[in-house]
């Protein structure tokens, strides 16, 4: 003879777990998707390069095209742009890749030892090709899938249908 009550309280009980899981997992899941995909802006971020030659590491490790606004310190806006070259590089001091900031000797001038930056860069983890960009958004929503096809298997394996009739 089968509990039915015991069965339905079971199910219940097994139900609320499974969404106290999904809403414990996804927010990190989400979270985890934006950083892959999603690039980050810097607004008038301020880096010295004192000597003609000299490179300095700014925040980021994708340079996300070129950096297009570069002011002095006192804010007037000057062809500082093309006094500097950006690349990504391994870092020296840390070991991992970033990007690098390196003064062209032959532009330099005294106006732009202290300049202020707007620039786009992907942050640790971020994926550098489109398509894995495209395939990366996918991750949450197939967590999301699993949870929900994990929810109704059990619904209709403990007689979800039962309401139905035979």
């Amino acid at each position: 003879m089968k509990n039915k009550k015991g069965e339905a309280i079971g199910g219940i009980i097994l139900f609320a777990v499974m969404v106290i899981v999904a809403a414990s997992f996804l927010p990190a899941i989400f979270s985890s998707q934006a950083q892959m995909t999603n690039p980050y802006t810097v607004s008038n971020e301020t880096y010295s390069t004192a000597a003609a030659g000299s490179s300095v590491y700014i925040t980021g490790q994708d340079l996300i095209g070129t950096p297009s606004e570069i002011w002095n310190a006192t804010g007037a806006q000057l062809p500082c742009i093309n006094n500097f070259t950006f690349s990504e590089v391994v870092r020296t001091d840390t070991g991992v890749k970033g990007i690098q900031m390196t003064s062209v000797a032959s532009k330099k001038t005294a106006d732009c030892n202290s300049v202020n930056i707007s620039y786009q860069y992907g942050g640790e983890g971020y994926v550098d090709d489109s398509g894995g960009r495209g395939i990366a958004n996918l991750i949450g929503l197939f967590a999301a899938i699993a949870l929900l096809g994990g929810a109704i298997f059990y619904w209709v394996k403990s007689g979800g249908f039962d309401f139905l009739g035979k």
